[in-house]
């Protein structure tokens, strides 16, 4: 119904009443719904079409008028022991985390050194569709690391400095 009606654009869309509590046991019991989906692909719209790959020059560039600051190298690292640790960077954050599911697990992911992370982009690997609230947390998560010295921020870009 969805498909059909962002082909249509009807003003009122009726989708499937149950869709709510099939995504909510979608999210907790990922193996199983994987499974389901590789062998029904139907379900999704997908007629066995293999994924699309996400290339990075998809990403819309800035006006011409505005140019992109040019990333600063990070400075060269010398690790001390005054350093906070990842969860110590994240204690300000974790309640806001909770809430909206993201786990520390994907947040060490991230974190490999030299790498540049776009909030938009690291909101669309771990929520999918987000919201604004969560793109805000992902903002919010991201600023935190910056405060720790994970991370270094330029513009709207952050490049990691250290891993955890």
């Amino acid at each position: 119904k969805i498909l059909v009606a962002v082909g249509t654009r009807p003003p009122v869309l009726n989708a499937v009443p149950w869709q709510t509590a099939f995504v909510a046991l979608a999210e907790h019991l990922p193996g199983i719904t994987e499974t389901v989906l590789a062998r029904s692909p139907d379900l999704v719209g997908t007629q066995g079409a293999p994924p699309a790959a996400v290339e990075a020059e998809t990403v819309p560039s800035p006006p011409a008028e505005a140019p992109e600051p040019p990333l600063v190298p990070p400075a060269p690292f010398a690790p001390t022991t005054d350093e906070p640790t990842l969860d110590a960077a994240l204690e300000p954050v974790l309640r806001r985390m909770e809430r909206v599911r993201l786990r520390r697990e994907f947040v060490r992911e991230l974190l490999h050194k030299g790498e540049v992370l776009d909030p938009n982009e690291v909101a669309l690997r771990w929520a999918g569709m987000p919201n604004k609230n969560e793109r805000a947390a992902t903002t919010e998560v991201l600023d935190a690391l910056a405060d720790a010295k994970f991370l270094a921020r330029n513009g709207d870009l952050y490049r990691v400095l250290r891993e955890p």
